[in-house]
């Protein structure tokens, strides 16, 4: 049995409504994801057409990165782009594909203890949630999941970096 408890209360968010380079976000994300050795799963691709405005583009990834051999960080990436018209234009003299539309990208993590399930007798669960929720429960809090908020504010600032948005900054 483990146990999971997420870091945030609420998931942190971007909202864009302009031009934009759908494909750059994508491989923004990918690559951020890569060097900070996450593995990458990603539960829903999906690209149709709704209404005569544009595409509708969904995406939901579930990177995870394994801390030792007791706790594995989950972060939830959830995009939703509508409107989506793409098109061709010239940036800085090199003719690339935009985008046109709006969207939200949510981010949100979840740290989860004993993921290979080594406590799963009766006996291991109770001293599981003592150990984790009555002893050690401000070490777990302050160390694990402030390592994976700051994970996660790094992402979500890389993502407003490369969109060049005037917040580009986080809390850490």
């Amino acid at each position: 049995m483990s146990i999971s408890e997420s870091v945030f209360e609420k998931e942190i968010e971007i909202r864009y409504k302009g031009i934009y380079d759908l494909e750059g976000i994508y491989k923004t994300i990918r690559g951020w994801l890569d060097s900070n050795r996450y593995d990458y799963m990603e539960k829903i691709h999906k690209d149709k057409q709704t209404n005569p405005w544009g595409n509708e583009v969904e995406w939901e990834m579930v990177p995870c990165r394994k801390v030792d051999g007791f706790i594995m960080f989950y972060i939830y990436i959830r995009t939703k782009f509508y409107d989506v018209k793409e098109f061709s234009s010239v940036v800085h003299g090199h003719k690339r594909n935009v985008t046109d539309g709006r969207f939200w990208i949510e981010i949100t993590g979840v740290v989860e203890y004993d993921y290979g399930g080594n406590f799963s007798s009766e006996f291991g669960k109770k001293l599981l949630n003592l150990i984790i929720k009555k002893i050690f429960k401000k070490y777990f809090r302050i160390y694990y999941h402030e390592r994976l908020k700051a994970d996660i504010y790094k992402l979500h600032n890389e993502i407003k970096e490369f969109m060049k948005l005037e917040t580009a900054y986080n809390a850490y």
